[in-house]
């Protein structure tokens, strides 16, 4: 994958605390400073990140699905007048999700082995041997052939189906969080095995008509370019295209950052 911010730092200063975030995690300077390595990190939790526009909490936890002990941390504090106000979490997110899938994803997806969710039904969830791998189910890569996207601004699952066509009772094989690692997991998966990829039709019951908001908050084009520009299959640059077509991708959002 690409990386804009790269070995930078990004450095977000909001008049009260400043933020700044690497490729290898993140420090906080103000009332209360801490650093956290993403090494020590096995899932962020951004509270009200998918339904309000300022000011979210981010819940850090450890690699056995834990709360880690820190400091409040809030982002994006302050509206900025641009639509989507995001810039510091979604920078957060991106780097963290860089640093947990590497360099080579999306063509190393078959070969990773990393957490890539929790949640009580299936406790910890793994990407290992090209399979999706709870406490109660498994699913190769290969086998999906649907994932819908089920929001209601608060709660975020993708529903993962083996099957083309569900029936009266159409139930997914398996549910897991949406977030920054499984987004972009599954949107590879699906346009590799069909040619299209999530399924983001379905609103929050609220607002939003559809949950593309979530294209918005979680995902980027750059995770789907080589690190050189190139492609190296052409689902890749089908992926890239449909996404990047979203924007707030990481070269605008650095924009309201200080790079050092």
């Amino acid at each position: 994958m690409r990386s804009v911010l790269g070995d930078r730092t990004a450095v977000f200063d909001d008049g009260g605390r400043k933020l700044s975030i690497t490729k290898d995690g993140i420090s906080v300077e103000g009332k209360k400073s801490f650093s956290l390595s993403f090494s020590e990190v096995g899932a962020i939790l951004p509270m009200r990140y998918c339904n309000s526009n300022m000011l979210y909490s981010l819940i850090f936890r450890d690699l056995q699905g834990k709360n880690i002990s820190l400091p409040d941390l809030e982002t994006d504090t302050k509206a900025n007048g641009r639509g989507h106000n995001i810039a510091e979490t979604k920078t957060l997110l991106l780097a963290f999700a860089r640093n947990k899938l590497g360099a080579e994803f999306p063509n190393s997806i078959d070969s990773l082995d990393i957490p890539i969710a929790f949640n009580l039904k299936e406790k910890e969830i793994r990407l290992s041997g090209g399979h999706i791998t709870g406490a109660k189910h498994s699913i190769p890569l290969t086998a999906i052939r649907r994932v819908k996207m089920v929001t209601n601004g608060t709660i975020s699952n993708l529903g993962i189906y083996t099957k083309e066509k569900g029936g009266f009772f159409d139930f997914p094989d398996m549910s897991i969080p949406a977030n920054e690692l499984t987004l972009p997991i599954l949107e590879a998966a699906m346009t590799r095995n069909t040619g299209v990829g999530i399924d983001f039709s379905r609103g929050d019951g609220f607002a939003q008509k559809t949950s593309e908001f979530m294209i918005i908050r979680f995902l980027s084009a750059d995770f789907f370019i080589n690190e050189d520009g190139s492609f190296s299959a052409e689902w890749q640059e089908r992926v890239c295209d449909r996404i990047s077509a979203y924007g707030y991708e990481e070269d605008t959002l650095l924009e309201q950052a200080i790079l050092l």
